[in-house]
């Protein structure tokens, strides 16, 4: 199982606060032949979310990116591959 850490500073002129900041968000992935021109799909469920990605298309990390910046994750996110739950 492996760990990916990223931090996204809060705004300078604002109090938002990212969501999941300070808590760790596992997020769940697996492979998965997606339709074409999908490279990735995601469906949150509290502090759990569930990505799929075409490796086809997309390499997993640019995928988690990718999650990152469509779900306003910051802080610490625990990486679970389907093989390993």
């Amino acid at each position: 199982m492996a760990d990916l850490t990223c931090e996204a500073p809060r705004s300078a002129t604002s109090g938002h606060v990212p969501v999941g900041e300070g808590a760790v968000t596992e997020v769940r992935v697996e492979q998965a032949a997606l339709d074409h021109g999908v490279v990735m799909a995601f469906a949150r469920h509290g502090e759990l979310l569930l990505m799929a990605y075409d490796p086809r298309d997309i390499a997993e990390s640019a995928a988690l990116v990718l999650l990152r910046e469509r779900c306003a994750l910051a802080g610490a996110v625990r990486v679970v591959h389907r093989t390993d739950v």
